[in-house]
């Protein structure tokens, strides 16, 4: 049974949640806006605020999730700051849409515009949006990135998908994809007992047995790092020039089930022809 101390922390949470949330008037939020949304009555909600109650059941949390969310969306961190103070497991599930839009909304405003080829996944692997210099890496553009391309795209189809153009021109996916499989496998083990897990592993399987063979060759005591780097990787730019990059993984502060991946030239050659897709954007930039 949850403490006094904890029913009010969880309680003062989903009261600063709430408070922190204009109506349609623009005032702020009401408790009884909260009750009407959630299917409550006024003294339900009123209770769980003042840490009066003793601990809400966790369908009653997540239904005043909902009610919040249509609001504004209640961010992972808050929400997993009430459950854990009621005694319940944080949130483990891939992002919602609406999750997915905050979170590539908050990426596209820090990372857009730097100069290194990056892209944000979620923690499903799942590659969610680029920036302008990553389909360089590919010889193309954001501008004739075939349509659709890369949607709905992971990971593991990036290495493995042979009609993908980031895996046509990768040179040395028998070197990288151990050692990138291995980083991601460690990543994921706190959801290792999740049914979305589960799925994504098998359905990778059974679409590339290569990645099944390596994904079971892999021990499942590995640590995960904060910080994840993985390289040489070696991209056939043109006929005459092959690209290498060290590529860096790191939570996105915002939301710790999304990574922002960077790849930073990793030798002379790609340097100047990394060089010369900044001048050019500048220059389209200026234009």
């Amino acid at each position: 049974m949850q403490s006094e101390q904890s029913r009010s922390i969880g309680g003062a949470k989903l009261r600063s949640i709430r408070q922190a949330r204009r109506g349609a008037d623009g005032r702020r939020l009401t408790i009884e806006a909260v009750a009407r949304a959630a299917g409550f009555d006024y003294r339900t909600i009123s209770d769980i605020e003042r840490g009066v109650m003793p601990t809400p059941a966790l369908a009653t949390i997540q239904r005043i999730f909902i009610a919040l969310d249509q609001v504004a969306v209640v961010s992972v961190e808050d929400k997993n700051e009430v459950l854990m103070a009621y005694g319940y497991q944080p949130i483990f599930v891939p992002p919602t849409d609406a999750e997915i839009a905050r979170a590539c909304q908050l990426w596209l405003e820090e990372y857009q515009h730097i100069h290194l080829p990056s892209y944000l996944i979620s923690y499903d692997q799942r590659v969610l949006v680029w920036n302008r210099y990553a389909p360089r890496m590919m010889g193309l553009t954001l501008e004739t990135l075939p349509y659709g391309s890369m949607e709905n795209v992971r990971v593991f189809d990036m290495l493995f998908n042979q009609q993908l153009p980031s895996t046509t021109r990768l040179l040395n996916a028998d070197e990288l994809a151990p050692k990138l499989l291995a980083l991601v496998k460690a990543e994921l083990r706190p959801f290792w007992d999740e049914p979305w897990y589960h799925e994504m592993v098998r359905t990778a399987s059974e679409n590339y047995p290569a990645f099944g063979a390596i994904w079971e060759s892999i021990p499942d005591d590995l640590k995960a790092v904060s910080i994840r780097t993985v390289g040489p990787i070696r991209l056939q730019y043109d006929a005459d020039t092959v690209l290498s990059f060290n590529t860096y993984g790191a939570d996105f502060v915002s939301d710790p089930r999304f990574r922002v991946v960077q790849y930073h030239p990793a030798d002379p050659t790609t340097i100047r022809i990394w060089n010369q897709w900044v001048e050019e954007e500048t220059q389209r930039d200026g234009a």
